[in-house]
């Protein structure tokens, strides 16, 4: 277990702007790890693109976080930057585009040009919503096709919106939805809903939430700017149905957001960072955490285990470094 530990005096390495640690990353993962790598008393920085608290931040209600009943992620999140800032781990706006590694060196550059140098990284960019990839879907994108119910939802009261997936996040949204909108219609290609029981039971129970299952949707039509409706083709029968709709939300899946890393780190063949339970990846002091790594679960309480390990683990690698 750690402990809390005094502030340390400067260190060369911060002396010579090369931090002890760069988190790229300020969703649940990479704030974990500030968190760890704070308290272990390393010379740390987070980046983050948008809102630290990551992609949790635009759900309306999470109630699977231990201790929590029931909060909003955007409280959260919150909630999570607050320890980190109370530590002392400064969480800044940045987004990495290139890294490289010279004598046990990292150095990250920034989109804007600015260059970090790092004895480790923690990896934690987390994913990136799946496109369906549909006529219609670009052209409509921010106007009337979302991918966030959260963000977006309440432009849609007494509305008809389509939620497109048949995943835990897809139901989970459509039930945020249906108390929002007049009527969801929930589509999805299989021929079962792949979320938890609970959750179904409490998304059957909606009367004005729609099952079609066996059904993949072709395209997204409207009148000039205005979102008009979306085409489903039956799978058993080929046919199609044009369903009119003011609406259409997205949970097609994820991309890790690991295009950057393809000649620097291994990834799997769909992209995640090929990283144990250990977070080692296979270039020496570069570790991967949350949903960027290839596992099994993606959720709120692996992400920040992740960030904890990989924390530690830097840690270790850099009390190897200094022996």
């Amino acid at each position: 277990m750690q402990t809390q530990t005094e502030p340390r005096p400067e260190t060369a390495a911060q002396s010579g702007n090369v931090l002890d640690l760069l988190i790229v990353g300020g969703g649940f993962a990479g704030l974990t790890a500030a968190i760890y790598a704070g308290r272990a008393g390393l010379n740390t920085l987070a980046l983050e693109p948008q809102i630290p608290g990551g992609v949790i931040t635009t759900s309306e209600l999470v109630e699977n976080w231990p201790t929590q009943i029931s909060i909003s992620g955007l409280d959260l999140g919150n909630l999570l930057q607050k320890q980190v800032e109370k530590i002392g781990v400064p969480i800044e706006y940045g987004i990495a585009s290139q890294f490289k590694r010279t004598e046990n060196i990292f150095q990250t550059t920034l989109d804007n040009g600015k260059i970090l140098q790092s004895r480790t990284v923690i990896y934690a960019a987390g994913a990136l919503p799946q496109r369906l990839g549909i006529p219609g879907e670009q052209e409509f994108r921010g106007r009337g096709v979302s991918y966030c119910a959260t963000c977006d939802g309440p432009f849609y009261k007494g509305k008809n919106v389509v939620v497109l997936g048949g995943k835990n996040t897809a139901v989970q949204e459509a039930l945020y939805l249906s108390g929002l909108a007049k009527t969801v219609v929930l589509a999805h290609s299989g021929k079962n809903l792949q979320a938890p029981k609970m959750l179904l039971d409490k998304a059957q129970s909606r009367p004005n939430l729609i099952f079609k299952t066996l059904c993949q949707a072709k395209e997204i039509r409207g009148e000039g700017t205005i979102l008009t409706s979306v085409v489903l083709q039956h799978l058993l029968t080929k046919e199609t149905e044009i369903l009119a709709c003011d609406g259409v939300f997205v949970y097609a899946g994820l991309i890790p957001n690991t295009e950057m890393l393809k000649d620097f780190v291994r990834l799997t063949e769909d992209g995640y960072i090929a990283a144990g339970e250990d977070t080692r990846t296979n270039v020496a002091g570069f570790f991967a955490a949350g949903d960027a790594r290839a596992k099994e679960l993606r959720q709120l309480v692996t992400a920040a285990a992740d960030g904890a390990v990989a924390a530690t683990m830097a840690e270790k690698y850099l009390q190897e470094l200094r022996i």
